[in-house]
């Protein structure tokens, strides 16, 4: 199987690859989910096979450490999960998944992000994201985010 990978380089970190989960790697990639998840909303996480079933997972990887994850609902280009680990935070991993995953995709991503939640939406509108809408969830009011790649 060819795996999707593009590697970026930054300032901070020197090269991250971004590419498809593969199998042996989802034990990994659902304790980043949970770790990230918990310390985000104060919140047990869902589980993790349910809550991204029928969802394309990729990962960042920097140094054969997974340091974050997304997932994608491809239908809709919809970004369900972007997490980056908490010791890989502000190196540009989650700008570059950004990025790498809008280029994979024939329309602009998407996602929901609580507006409570101030970290996130403040990286999402510094990195390029821009709200187009604002709605209500049992989660809370959220704001409903469009990015578009920059390179084409």
């Amino acid at each position: 199987m060819t795996v999707d990978m593009v590697s970026y380089e930054n300032m901070s970190i020197s090269k991250i690859t971004i590419r498809d989960m593969e199998p042996h790697e989802q034990e990994r990639v659902r304790e980043l989910f949970e770790s990230v998840y918990k310390d985000t909303f104060s919140a047990k996480a869902p589980i993790f096979d349910d809550a991204v079933r029928s969802e394309r997972i990729y990962v960042a990887t920097y140094q054969g450490s997974i340091a974050g994850m997304a997932t994608v609902w491809e239908p809709d280009a919809y970004v369900h999960y972007l997490f980056v680990g908490r010791e890989f935070r502000r190196h540009g991993i989650g700008s570059a998944m950004a990025e790498n995953l809008a280029e994979k995709y024939d329309k602009p991503l998407t996602l929901k992000c609580l507006i409570e939640n101030v970290a996130a939406m403040a990286f999402y509108l510094s990195t390029g994201w821009t709200q187009i809408e604002e709605g209500h969830s049992g989660e809370g009011p959220y704001a409903r985010l469009e990015y578009k790649t920059r390179r084409r």
